[in-house]
């Protein structure tokens, strides 16, 4: 099993396919940022921030990464540091962005309220244990106690944001679906139809994660999670353009403004 640094010298071939990952990663997530600002009208609100923290995050942990992967810097625990930060910003930003487009479809005060408690809880439960066996890790030799830790603690914090993930995407379509119903038969299966490919996809993606994480390959499940994660974030402005087109012709309107066609990202 591949180990960090090693495939860059054993594997040319594998270097450069995670080399093209990473650039393709790097590129998704600068052309969101620029596009949130070009979509954007006022710049705040919680979808507009986590949007831009997730974007961001997804930069530094790719970077913090690629400087680990291909030995750029020998400073670990500094590797290790950036990694981390911006793993943080996408995991919980990508949470929180999901969260704050399902208020465009669901109005009920108790079920979004119940879903930022479970985002809150999963963060500090997950994150800060995977943080302290990730840091531990540098360690040389690294101790068998943070080996078994760290292998037992990945796969169960990346099945968790899955499933958190499938949580509130099904939350999402069952709202939309009750809305729709007050719309044309023929327009309500074509929006349907496009909401559930494209969650369709982010599922598969997530099923692709863990495929790779119980196989195994961690430096490979790392690159792919970077880089589905940039995916992930373009779906979200294509869903919300989507949708917040597909209000504005059946004149619906909302109670906030922070995005470009008058809707409601909280």
């Amino acid at each position: 099993m591949l180990t960090f640094g090693q495939a860059s010298e054993s594997s040319p071939s594998v270097a450069f396919f995670f080399a093209g990952c990473i650039a393709i990663t790097l590129y998704n997530a600068l052309e969101i940022i620029i596009l949130i600002f070009i979509t954007f009208k006022r710049f705040s609100g919680w979808y507009f921030w986590s949007l831009l923290v997730a974007s961001l995050g997804l930069i530094v942990a790719t970077i913090g990464f690629s400087t680990y992967f291909f030995k750029i810097t020998p400073h670990a625990y500094l590797q290790s540091a950036v990694t981390i930060a911006g793993w943080w910003a996408f995991i919980v930003g990508q949470s929180l962005v999901l969260w704050s487009r399902l208020h465009l479809v669901l109005q009920n005060p108790c079920i979004l309220r119940s879903v930022l408690i479970m985002i809150i809880i999963n963060a500090v439960v997950l994150l800060i244990p995977t943080t302290v066996l990730a840091f531990c890790y540098n360690i040389v030799p690294v101790p068998r106690a943070v080996k078994v830790g760290y292998k037992v603690m990945e796969p169960i914090q990346i099945t968790i944001f899955c499933v958190q993930e499938l949580i509130i995407s099904g939350l999402y379509i069952w709202g939309t679906a009750k809305i729709l119903k007050y719309t044309s038969e023929e327009r309500k299966q074509r929006l349907m139809a496009e909401l559930i490919i494209m969650n369709v996809v982010l599922v598969i993606m997530d099923f692709v994660l863990l495929g790779v994480q119980y196989a195994g390959f961690r430096i490979l499940q790392n690159v792919l999670k970077y880089f589905a994660y940039s995916i992930k974030l373009k779906f979200e402005l294509a869903v919300l353009g989507r949708l917040t087109k597909f209000f504005q012709d059946q004149a619906l309107t909302f109670t906030s403004s922070t995005f470009s066609i008058s809707g409601p990202i909280y």
